[in-house]
């Protein structure tokens, strides 16, 4: 989405059918995604583009970035995504996401089989010193009005700087899994929701920067909801075995959309779920000790 306007959308992949040699193009947007228009990058031919991002700071300037011809490449664009120019000199892989600096719109970050930046518009890059083992990333995102913090997440969990890249190191508490597809901010980059592969979305809450925000525990095993996908009541297995805790739902954006207090002497809990639209939802069990959280469909 254009960060001027909620109805100006840009998506990569490939071109249209009808370009049999399926360039790596971007397609664009200007009535909320009721109809698009392809962009075929300059010189693009076989390739896919993974990522479309613009400029905080000067929203006339786009970069896109993916593969062409089994290599990485990254493209630009100073029109609002009229017309694209590749960058040289990009990095090797395959590049999966892109962040562009909240204040200077030549200085980004590729995630790709390690992280790159470039502080030139794309004209040189230099790869980034990670934790060992962080290196097959997928998704990299600048802190909203935190300059200075980023954020990178792959097949080892997430890592944060909080100097502009100079120093890193691991964010994994509370993950139940390592192996991070997407990162994202909400809430004016007060949250930071990490999207993994085959478990759940976790939410980090930055509430006076990074110190002293360490997640609740995570009891395992998670919670049991009957019936799943459900409406209505629902029985809930909390393996805490707490007499009050807090239940909430999150819809996929990661917003709160329901809590209520429950009362048990058990491990079940009954729930009456109130009217929500079909969807994907998370349910979360607090207690003062400890959490938990399961995804709940609505039919």
């Amino acid at each position: 989405m254009h960060p001027d306007s909620a109805n100006i959308i840009f998506t990569g992949g490939r071109g249209p059918s009808e370009w049999t040699d399926m360039d790596f193009a971007v397609s664009w947007s200007r009535d909320y995604g009721d109809s698009a228009s392809w962009v075929r990058c300059e010189l693009a031919d076989t390739g896919y583009c993974y990522a479309v991002e613009f400029a905080p700071s000067n929203s006339s300037i786009g970069y896109a970035a993916g593969q062409v011809t089994g290599k990485g490449a990254v493209f630009r664009s100073t029109d609002i995504g009229l017309t694209w120019t590749e960058c040289p000199n990009a990095p090797r892989d395959s590049i999966l996401s892109i962040a562009i600096h909240n204040d200077d719109p030549e200085i980004v970050y590729a995630a790709a089989n390690g992280l790159f930046r470039t502080t030139d518009a794309g004209q040189t890059w230099e790869p980034v010193e990670l934790p060992v083992g962080n290196d097959r990333l997928r998704s990299v995102r600048f802190k909203p009005g935190a300059s200075d913090t980023i954020v990178a997440g792959g097949m080892n969990g997430v890592v944060v700087s909080t100097d502009g890249g100079e120093s890193w190191f691991e964010m994994n508490s509370g993950l139940d899994t390592n192996r991070v597809n997407w990162l994202e901010f909400a809430d004016d980059g007060n949250c930071l929701i990490a999207a993994t592969a085959g478990r759940s979305c976790y939410v980090w809450s930055f509430q006076t920067g990074i110190a002293g925000t360490e997640p609740l525990p995570t009891l395992s095993p998670g919670v049991e909801i009957v019936p799943n996908p459900g409406r209505g009541i629902v029985r809930v297995r909390w393996p805490g075995h707490h007499e009050r805790v807090l239940a909430s739902l999150t819809d996929i954006a990661g917003r709160a959309v329901w809590q209520q207090w429950a009362e048990t002497n058990s491990a079940w809990l009954e729930l009456s779920l109130p009217y929500l639209p079909p969807g994907i939802y998370h349910l979360w069990l607090r207690h003062r000790t400890a959490r938990t959280s399961a995804r709940l469909v609505r039919y």
